[in-house]
């Protein structure tokens, strides 16, 4: 695991912004987002906008989505979740395709790139776009606001989230291909670019101002992701536990995308060390949609992998990656279970805040922004 060379600076959070009136003025506001509950199933990203969007529109804004994936879903098709977003009252837009084919050093990420600022400047303009550094979706629209170009009376908010350098930093993993370069960078200028800077952590704030990013002086600011429960609907069925008290258990749920950085390797050892010593636990359920395979298995794929260590255990061993969000904390709620989360590094994660708002008990890895939530 990697260890850190440099302290967590202090950052302002946005209690500063709080008005004793509520604005009276409508605000248009687009989130340009890579990730969104509905066509992409769960993850942090997702859900954190899901309730960005539906909060705003409780609060009277017009909210716009622009999906930066295009037409790609996890499932159902592109045309129900955007009549599913009608309903919450958000415009849903697929980024569209641009015909045209330019030369490019990275084309994956920079057609994206550039879809994204040309469907941006053809509309009227919006009062906010908020997006996430991770993918640097925003970079050429900010790009053309450094510039002079467009984009004068929008506001700029860039979540930091994930940036590429900051997976591989932790994973101890080196750059695969030439491509990562050509998002990395995007990303960086993203986060350098923007009006205004909102991390979930400030240890990833303070990771990248190690790593060298300018991060932007005096519009920098630390703030929790905005969650909202209400559409959950879950019903708890464990014995009502008040902080403190002691949870008997025989299950233990790793809690988390199936892959390396989430701990997948690290949760799997630790199983091994406890059933070496004599102690089985009754249940392993392993709770997250597959995510990349481990490097050192590459030719197994997440759930193969898991089949592989869970050989020797003499448990029974469940493995749900096709549970959402709703899925999954109702399966934590049916009966006494530990929640595990072993990740390498986190920014701000939403396995966190659930645990804590259901009072789910958990053991995860001292890291990144973890120790603020708690």
């Amino acid at each position: 695991m990697q260890l850190d060379s440099f302290g967590v600076r202090r950052y302002p959070g946005l209690d500063g912004f709080v008005s004793s009136k509520p604005s009276k003025r409508r605000l248009r506001v687009c989130i340009a987002t890579e990730e969104i509950v509905g066509p992409i199933a769960n993850g942090g990203i997702a859900s954190t906008y899901f309730d960005l969007a539906r909060l705003l529109v409780s609060l009277g804004h017009e909210v716009t989505v622009l999906y930066l994936k295009g037409r790609l879903c996890h499932n159902e098709t592109i045309e129900h979740w955007i009549d599913y977003y009608a309903d919450l009252g958000v415009t849903f837009v697929p980024l569209p395709e641009i015909e045209a084919r330019y030369e490019s050093a990275a084309p994956y990420w920079q057609e994206r790139l550039y879809n994204a600022w040309q469907w941006l400047s053809q509309q009227p303009a919006f009062d906010v776009v908020h997006t996430s550094e991770w993918r640097g979706g925003a970079f050429y629209a900010l790009l053309a606001k450094k510039q002079g170009l467009a984009f004068a009376d929008t506001l700029f908010i860039v979540k930091t989230s994930s940036p590429h350098i900051w997976n591989r930093h932790y994973q101890m993993r080196f750059l695969e291909n030439e491509q990562m370069l050509g998002v990395m960078y995007p990303e960086q200028m993203t986060v350098e670019l923007s009006d205004m800077t909102v991390g979930g952590s400030a240890h990833l704030l303070s990771f990248m101002e190690h790593m060298g990013y300018r991060l932007p002086e005096g519009r920098t600011f630390v703030q929790p992701n905005v969650i909202l429960f209400d559409r959950m609907n879950v019903e708890d069925k464990r014995p009502h536990y008040e902080i403190g008290d002691i949870v008997e258990s025989d299950e233990l749920v790793f809690f988390g995308r199936l892959e390396q950085r989430k701990g997948l390797e690290i949760f799997c050892d630790a199983i091994d060390f406890v059933v070496a010593r004599g102690h089985k636990p009754g249940k392993i359920t392993f709770l997250g949609k597959e995510g990349t395979r481990i490097p050192s298995y590459s030719d197994l794929k997440t759930k193969e992998f898991i089949a592989l260590r869970a050989k020797k255990w003499q448990s029974d061993v469940v493995v749900h990656v096709d549970f959402n969000q709703h899925a999954a904390i109702s399966y934590m709620l049916q009966s006494p279970c530990i929640a595990v989360m072993p990740s390498l590094i986190e920014n701000s994660t939403m396995a966190v805040y659930e645990a804590l708002v259901y009072r789910i008990p958990f053991i995860s890895t001292n890291v990144g922004g973890t120790p603020e939530l708690i």
